[in-house]
């Protein structure tokens, strides 16, 4: 199952991946990302704004894990 965020908050987005570490997600506008070993995986067809999410979601585990 899929969890789907209906805007972009990357400090949910991180706290969902670190606590299930493989999997995917949607953010409404946005689209589909899968996140594997704790981090958010850039997709292959990725433009601007899903290396701006990726980027966004991948500072903020690092961000927690530093806490």
């Amino acid at each position: 199952m899929i969890r789907v965020y209906k805007k972009f908050t990357p400090s949910l987005i991180a706290r969902h991946v670190r606590t299930l570490y493989r999997g995917r997600f949607s953010v409404e506008g946005f689209g589909t990302y899968e996140f594997d070993r704790g981090g958010v995986v850039l997709p292959r067809d990725a433009d601007k704004r899903s290396l701006d999410l990726v980027t966004a979601v991948n500072r903020e585990i690092k961000r927690s894990k530093a806490v």
